[in-house]
């Protein structure tokens, strides 16, 4: 079995290599920097004793994030957005086709 694959004309496999890429590179980098946070709130811990921990830190951010009520309206208010902005990117090609088309038909009729 002989299989040829030409990776210049392959844009979802270029794609899919780029984003394992970026995947990489972020993991890198968060990992980075979560060592860089810990050691700076370390250092701020030794020159005050009083200041927060990074767990704490991190507890208190996840507190806030999660104390806002998330109730069924919010969910269908935030979903109906979302949707209205996936459809309206979804629509604008067809209906760009649909104006063309009518536009043609209404040369033809014109010209005939």
């Amino acid at each position: 079995m002989k299989v040829n694959l030409n990776i210049e004309e392959d844009d979802m496999f270029r794609q899919h290599v780029k984003s394992l890429i970026e995947g990489q590179v972020r993991h890198v980098l968060r990992e980075q920097l979560s060592g860089i946070v810990a050691g700076e709130i370390a250092k701020l811990r030794l020159l005050q004793p009083n200041s927060p921990t990074l767990g704490d830190l991190i507890a208190a951010e996840l507190k806030k994030q999660t104390s806002q009520k998330v109730t069924p309206s919010a969910i269908a208010t935030e979903l109906q957005k979302q949707v209205k902005a996936e459809v309206g990117k979804a629509i604008k090609p067809l209906a760009q086709q649909v104006k063309d088309a009518l536009s043609e038909a209404i040369a033809a009729k014109v010209r005939a």
